[in-house]
């Protein structure tokens, strides 16, 4: 192994920003509206870059990093249609898509959804989908 090891969080989170701020369809969908803290107030549907749970991924030589990061859309409106489509351009945007993110620092190994939840706020218009990636990084020398 060379070198420290070295968090992923961090360079995920500029790198995941980076990717959502520059796919089309994201655009389309959200406007500008991607965001890792919400301005007061905030247009309806946004994307917040959420929390991250990080575990390492070692092998014998190398050091790895496994991180579930949540990303929350907020949408105010009826049903889930709209939301929906907002995390299905996540999918295909992120799911076995190791070229979609270029981490400083470590080299992407897998990109996988995990999960999305589709929930009511007490607001009975506020719509709350957070969904979750796996990235599996090594890090680079």
């Amino acid at each position: 192994m060379t070198g420290p090891a070295r968090l992923v969080a961090r360079p995920l989170q500029i790198a995941l920003y980076g990717a959502l701020r520059g796919s089309a369809r994201i655009t389309e969908l959200l406007g500008e509206r991607v965001y890792d803290h919400v301005p007061e107030p905030a247009e309806h549907p946004y994307l917040v870059i959420g929390e991250a749970v990080e575990e390492p991924d070692n092998t014998h030589d190398t050091f790895g990093r496994q991180a579930d990061i949540t990303l929350h859309l907020w949408d105010k409106v009826d049903g889930y249609l709209r939301p929906t489509e907002v995390v299905d351009a996540l999918v295909e945007l992120l799911d076995h898509q190791r070229d979609a993110l270029a981490i400083a620092g470590h080299k992407v190994v897998s990109i996988r959804f995990l999960d999305a939840r589709t929930l009511r706020a007490p607001d009975p218009q506020l719509r709350h989908v957070p969904v979750r990636f796996r990235v599996n990084t090594q890090q680079e020398a």
